[in-house]
């Protein structure tokens, strides 16, 4: 009877420790681990991925797709593999105990411990590690790596020669080290040597195809001075050197990689305006856009360096910040204790005070776009104080979208969501036509600027307007029941859309989304399908459509799921 009780008793123990489970509470929360930056190689044989803490340092992980092997590196980051599938390469961070000590002992951001570049080998296995990384960089579909390090200059060896006293010669004048804010610039070449290597180099970009790399170097005489250079990547020769200037902004590239377009200035104020620069790297002519002597603006205009240059994707079109021109800094003969700072605010403001004093920043750096046409050679102002707008690289075709919401500035400072009037622009001549007025949850300009969709909260559906004959028809009103609103969970604001997805390539389909499934609209026959036959909302499930890649402005059906 006493070994029974005694077997009843450990049973019961055993059961009882292994079934407490660990109390999931804040103490947990540094733990949690996220998955990220998943990236997968040109053939699909290589995937890297990191899985990082919220607390602490993560890793990150190599796999090898037919071997099926995984590797992982400790504080590994920003994994970048090479489009042969040669090498991967990536920074291995010091660690964060080690920099939250520095930033404990207030130590000197300069005297810090550096990232280390690690490049692996594909190929052969191999490991190279170099200290003191500051940057890295290969281009999407390139196979070269550049990356600059902290290092000023390079340790080299001294053969002391002998001497001889009967013959003796004098010795040439050692040439003056060049001062320079910049660092030491390398192309990696292979897993034998570092590879070649450029002094003073500040900043790099590798062209998007990766034929090209674009550096600016630095140095410092009476006054500093920046030189802008683009070299091939294959090729030793063929390098295009701008002239020495007080600032140099990196270039950005057409999707050919046949033009760049740069921002430079020869102002040697502290406040600099800026001009444009257009260069054909094949025909080798530049067009300049802010200059005083060419007058493609007003006097009063010069080129915004807050906003960064874009091409279209099909190299129609350059588009660039115009604002008030740079006024050279007046020397001030009051101290900061002698000035008055008053704010003066007045009740038909579009924004109350605080509002503007925290957008004082950016409304600074506020610019009106204008759009370049590099077949016809014509430039076009696109916006103005009272148009918003964002530019797509990836337009088709010849409209720009631009929202205003000068009329309902007032009551947005109580209302949400705010409303807007919505005008088509057209890039061509840059006229400005009014396509919907008080819009809540605006949509999108279709491609071909056709097509302008909305929702409207009241309503609860989404409408779509042929804005050439001016119809607005109701994509959702046939379907019975479907719920197209977003659940806001007892917020003050109106409800908006649960989402859509856009165009298909022609044109003829609008994508949407309602609570549990995904939906087609034919624009022709203005008729609505569920493309998941409503199993969705049979089963309970929600439904999503996710694109395989993001490269088109349109929605492919063959490369989603």
């Amino acid at each position: 009877m006493k070994n029974s009780l005694l077997l009843l008793g450990c049973i019961s123990l055993f059961c009882t420790l292994f079934s407490q489970k660990k109390v999931i509470d804040h103490t947990c929360y540094n733990d949690w681990k996220r998955t990220e930056k998943q990236q997968i190689s040109t053939n699909g044989n290589w995937v890297t991925y990191e899985t990082v803490p919220a607390r602490g340092d993560g890793y990150l992980y190599i796999y090898n797709v037919k071997r099926d092997e995984l590797d992982s590196f400790y504080r590994g980051k920003d994994a970048k593999i090479a489009f042969d599938e040669s090498f991967v390469a990536f920074k291995v961070t010091p660690g964060f105990d080690t920099l939250r000590n520095c930033e404990l002992k207030k130590i000197d951001k300069k005297k810090w411990p550096k990232d280390s570049l690690f490049i692996r080998s594909f190929e052969n296995d191999s490991l190279v590690k170099v200290p003191k990384l500051k940057e890295f960089s290969i281009a999407p579909k390139g196979s070269v790596l550049f990356y600059t390090t902290e290092d000023k200059s390079v340790e080299e060896k001294v053969v002391e020669k002998k001497k001889c006293f009967l013959f003796k010669k004098k010795e040439p004048a050692k040439t003056e080290e060049v001062k320079s804010d910049g660092t030491l610039f390398y192309k990696w070449t292979s897993f034998q040597n570092k590879g070649q290597y450029i002094k003073n180099v500040t900043e790099f970009s590798v062209s998007e195809d990766g034929k090209y790399v674009a550096y600016i170097k630095h140095s410092k005489a009476k006054s500093d001075s920046f030189s802008l250079s683009i070299c091939p990547v294959n090729d030793e020769y063929g390098i295009v050197e701008f002239p020495k200037k007080s600032a140099y902004e990196l270039p950005v590239w057409n999707n050919s990689s046949t033009k760049i377009a740069f921002l430079s200035s020869a102002d040697t104020n502290k406040t600099k305006q800026f001009d444009l620069h257009l260069y054909d790297i094949k025909t080798e002519k530049e067009r300049i856009f802010g200059d005083t002597l060419e007058l493609d603006f007003s006097k009063e205009l010069g080129v915004s360096e807050h906003r960064t240059p874009i091409f279209t994707d099909n190299g129609k079109y350059l588009f660039f910040g115009v604002s008030k021109r740079v006024k050279p800094e007046v020397k001030d003969t009051l101290l900061e204790s002698e000035k008055v700072k008053v704010d003066v605010w007045h009740y038909l403001d579009h924004k109350i005070q605080p509002q503007q004093l925290v957008e004082l920043k950016n409304t600074k750096k506020k610019s009106a776009i204008y759009a370049y046409n590099i077949e016809n050679d014509k430039l076009v102002a696109l916006t103005d104080d009272t148009l918003r707008s964002s530019v797509d690289k990836k337009i088709v075709g010849d409209y720009l979208l631009a929202t205003s919401n000068e009329r309902y500035a007032i009551q947005a400072q109580w209302k949400e969501p705010a409303l807007e009037d919505v005008y088509r622009i057209s890039l061509l001549t840059g006229e400005k036509q009014l396509i919907a007025s008080a819009v809540a949850f605006g949509g999108e300009l279709s491609p071909t600027g056709k097509y302008y969709n909305y929702f409207d909260p009241q309503k609860g559906h989404h409408y779509l307007k042929n804005i050439e004959t001016k119809k607005v028809s109701c994509m959702t009103c046939t379907a019975n029941e479907v719920v197209w609103k977003d659940d806001i969970n007892g917020q003050p604001t109106e409800a908006g859309p649960i989402g859509d997805y856009g165009y298909i390539k022609d044109e003829t389909h609008f994508l949407l989304r309602s609570e549990y499934d995904v939906w087609t609209y034919e624009i022709a026959t203005e008729s609505l399908r569920s493309l998941t036959e409503r199993k969705g909302e049979r089963l309970k499930v929600k439904m999503n459509l996710v694109k395989w890649s993001s490269d088109s402005i349109y929605v492919d059906l063959k490369d989603a799921y």
